[in-house]
């Protein structure tokens, strides 16, 4: 059945996650055998999954200013978590909640400074639109709203770097907590953010420079805008997207993931 990839309604529906959770997990994940990864997505899923609730302890985002946990270990628990919710695996989904939980009970401390850091934000928030826990929604918020405190003149995070991986790291977080809140304010700061970064990093071919003051092609971080794009604009119940915020460049928004794979295909053949 899996000998052709078809997309079938439920491997659209796994899709996504798979990519968002299964990429910043390869930094972390290194004991599946490399033929195991040729399954099905519900396959490759539950593998990632069982390897990551084995591991014990959290990787960690540790600098003399910002502290946190990881956001590869972010980004994966938050994968994991979704890709249960979509296979209504109810075992593993108490599983990597009950280990996330660990992150308030041993009081691991969250800097909220930096775009690396505030992303854990997506993971209680995906967890709150599971279970409908207020504490998670709490959590998620807190980091979210805590990223605009100081905006720019130009309504921008202070935390805003000009490089190309902060499409997902902020776009993300914005986009899930206008999923848990309904309230638009969250879309538009994503829609925002995601824009100006379009506007100053996208080239001719479609793809993204690494960062204003580094004019080359990242290939991983290409990869990140690509995945925060998907994330924000072809997101499942609720329905929203990116290019619904009342935003002037709704064109850039929607255009924005066919442009990146085109240049992505043409550089690859170069």
């Amino acid at each position: 059945m899996y000998n052709e990839f078809k997309i079938s309604k439920m491997n659209k529906r796994l899709f996504i996650p798979l990519v968002i959770f299964i990429v910043p997990s390869l930094f972390i994940f290194n004991n599946v055998r490399s033929q195991e990864f040729f399954k099905s997505p519900e396959e490759v899923g539950r593998l990632v999954v069982a390897d990551l609730l084995s591991r014990a302890k959290f990787m960690m985002y540790e600098t003399p200013d910002v502290y946190a946990v990881h956001y590869a270990e972010a980004c994966a628990g938050y994968g994991a978590i979704k890709l249960s919710g979509l296979l209504g695996d109810k075992t593993n989904m108490q599983k990597l909640i009950a280990r996330y939980d660990r992150v308030t009970e041993e009081k691991i401390p969250n800097t909220a400074n930096h775009v690396d850091v505030n992303v854990y934000g997506i993971l209680p928030l995906e967890i709150y639109l599971q279970n409908k826990d207020i504490k998670y929604l709490a959590q998620g918020i807190e980091l979210a709203d805590g990223q605009w405190d100081n905006p720019t003149p130009e309504g921008l995070t202070s935390q805003t770097r000009f490089w190309i991986d902060d499409i997902y790291m902020i776009g993300c977080l914005q986009v899930q907590a206008y999923r848990a809140t309904g309230k638009m304010i969250y879309l538009e700061r994503a829609a925002l953010e995601i824009d100006t970064y379009i506007r100053r990093l996208q080239q001719p071919n479609g793809l993204f420079f690494h960062g204003a003051d580094a004019p080359f092609f990242w290939g991983r971080g290409n990869g990140w805008v690509a995945a925060g794009i998907a994330t924000s604009a072809f997101s499942s119940a609720p329905s929203v997207s990116i290019s619904q915020a009342a935003s002037p460049s709704r064109q850039r928004l929607s255009q924005a993931p066919r442009t990146i794979s085109r240049g992505a295909t043409t550089r690859r053949g170069s």
